[in-house]
């Protein structure tokens, strides 16, 4: 008896995971085959528990039963045997259910449930009208279930035109502390999201033969600015510094200089015992004494390969020209073993910044207007487009301003069209949850872990899965027109795309608390930070000060994986006609 009860729990182990894996598939087969064999009048196959689970179903629900059986049957063939199929969420199945119930109730075919609810509205509003108000409602649920748009399109055909209002900061704040706010992507699909015609919709695979493997354009076009970043042109301040720190009783002595695109950093030795703390303190005062803004210098504590130890970074008299077709050369000679390659810029010290986006692996760029922000996306943007082909990234542009990313519009390289309606992007960015879910479903069938693993394996047979790069512009002004609706994307896609190619690259004017949290702040670890308008957007995005006092255009401090220390860049200016140079040759 001791030897059988120990093992009691090994089966109850095994009962218990049966049912939780494969629940649904019994209770849909005992479902259909005693519904069907009840309406078809066929020979019970299943006993007094076919007879009972039919009754059931007769007495409650009715004729409408039929659908929550194939409702049931549909959901069990996508869930357990991968079929692409369009399944309706739960409660809208039920509403769905309940209010043909209603309608057919009248004529005895909507079961005790639908019977019910019938006599109750019945003795408020009448017959007619409880059929009506059902029949609408229903139709709305249906077609927003199935995504056919039926609703938007009849509204517009008769000239109803949807409206947007903003909310203002007082009232959204109100709002968001009594109830969650709704969008309108989850309503309305009167723009349903198409990817590019070589692109397969249900995991952005790309078609064989669609894409050019090489379709690379000439970066000949941009424009390579010359500056040699020759400390002959500054003055050496070396001495001046010296006795700044030395008239507050800080002994420093400057050991050399590395010019940089916008600051010249003095590396120096101090004195035993001195805390870095009091360099931080006096930094203002002594930038004001040597005629600077007060919060022009910085403690470099980064160093470099070559100079090693601290520095002191004053700004240059004039800042150098720093363009992208001036830092392509060298850029190339970083880019061998990159999955994404982007060029952010040159550091204060004068060293080229190339990063692999897959090792960040999401990047968020902060900036208020006119510290070169958007400038920098597109630089991003063009090293991606010149650095590797469509098969291999592919791009979705996030646009709510609808002016920053439409010179990209129909680009092979894109997975869509520029987005900037609101609607569009929560649908876009819903579409890309389903797209990593179903590139997860593809690593599990080939036992690899990651994108990469996927790759590396022999490609015959095999359809090309290309790197998806996704840049959103103004993520402030996206959720507060969104809502959770965006932020729940945006976080499953932050939390869980890595290991399936997606990758992001958020952008905001504004990266307060509210925008900047959850999800979003736990997995997006790398932060290029441009000019802020406080120290407290500053803590947000970098968790120290500093970003409020950078120079502005393209002066900025990048924060990621590779260094515990923020390293400050100069990110390179790109024009418009240079954009469309490139984007020609791509069309």
């Amino acid at each position: 008896m001791a030897k059988i009860s120990r093992r009691i729990p090994f089966f109850n182990r095994i009962l218990s995971r049966l049912i939780s894996t494969y629940g649904v598939l019994i209770v849909t087969a005992v479902s259909a085959v005693s519904v069907f064999q009840s309406y078809l009048g066929l020979p019970s196959v299943m006993g007094g528990l076919g007879d009972t689970v039919a009754d059931l179903y007769q007495n409650f629900l009715g004729i409408t039963s039929i659908l929550v059986v194939a409702w049931l049957i549909t959901f069990s063939l996508k869930k357990y045997f991968s079929f692409k199929l369009q399944v309706p969420k739960f409660p809208n199945l039920v509403i769905i259910t309940v209010g043909i119930a209603v309608i057919i109730s009248p004529i005895g075919l909507g079961g005790s449930i639908g019977q019910i609810v019938f006599n109750f509205f019945a003795q408020v509003l009448g017959d007619f009208l409880t059929v009506i108000l059902f029949l609408v409602g229903t139709v709305y649920f249906i077609d927003h279930a199935y995504k056919w748009a039926l609703i938007p399109a009849i509204l517009k055909s008769v000239g109803v035109k949807k409206t947007t209002v903003k909310p203002s900061a007082k009232s959204a704040n109100k709002k968001s502390k009594t109830e969650p706010p709704v969008a309108s992507a989850k309503i309305e699909h009167a723009n349903n999201l198409s990817f590019n015609s070589g692109i397969h919709a249900d995991n952005a695979m790309i078609k064989r033969g669609a894409l050019n493997a090489d379709m690379l354009p000439s970066l000949a076009c941009l424009h390579k600015a010359e500056d040699d970043f020759g400390l002959d042109s500054e003055i050496d301040l070396s001495d001046q510094l010296q006795a700044c720190c030395a008239s507050f009783d800080v002994g420093i002595h400057v050991r050399s200089r590395n010019l940089g695109p916008m600051v010249v950093t003095y590396f120096f030795d101090t004195d035993a015992g001195l805390k870095l703390s009091k360099i931080k303190s006096i930094l203002p005062d002594i930038a004001v004494k040597m005629g600077f803004a007060e919060n022009a210098l910085r403690l470099n504590t980064a160093g470099s390969s070559a100079q090693g130890g601290l520095g002191i970074e004053v700004p240059r008299e004039s800042r150098a020209s720093l363009t992208l077709g001036g830092m392509m050369p060298e850029v190339d000679r970083h880019t061998k073993n990159m999955n994404i390659p982007i060029c952010i810029g040159i550091s204060s010290l004068g060293e080229t910044v190339v990063r692999d986006l897959t090792s960040f692996p999401h990047l968020m760029v902060a900036g208020s207007t006119g510290s070169g922000k958007s400038v920098a996306l597109n630089s991003l943007i063009v090293s991606i487009l010149g650095l590797r082909p469509p098969s291999q990234t592919q791009l979705v542009l996030i646009d709510p301003k609808a002016v920053e990313f439409s010179i990209y519009e129909g680009l092979p390289n894109l997975l869509a069209e520029v987005i900037s309606d609101t609607s569009k992007a929560a649908d876009c960015l819903s579409s890309l949850c389903d797209v990593m879910d179903s590139r997860y479903e593809i690593l599990k069938e080939n036992n690899v872990r990651n994108i990469q693993e996927y790759q590396s394996l022999s490609q015959r047979g095999k359809l090309k899965m290309p790197f998806i790069v996704v840049v959103i512009d103004e993520l402030g002004d996206l959720m507060m027109e969104g809502g959770k609706d965006i932020e729940n994307s945006v976080g499953r896609l932050a939390q869980k795309a890595r290991a399936a190619g997606i990758h992001l690259v958020l952008a905001t004017q504004r990266p307060t608390a509210d925008i900047i949290k959850g999800l979003i702040k736990t997995n997006v670890p790398a932060r290029l930070a441009f000019r802020v308008s406080s120290r407290v957007d500053s803590e947000v995005i970098l968790g120290e000060k500093g970003a409020e006092s950078l120079l502005g255009k393209g002066d900025a401090l990048l924060s990621d994986v590779e260094s515990t220390e923020l390293v400050r860049i100069q990110a390179p200016f790109i024009s418009m006609n240079e954009i469309k140079a490139v984007c020609d040759q791509l069309r």
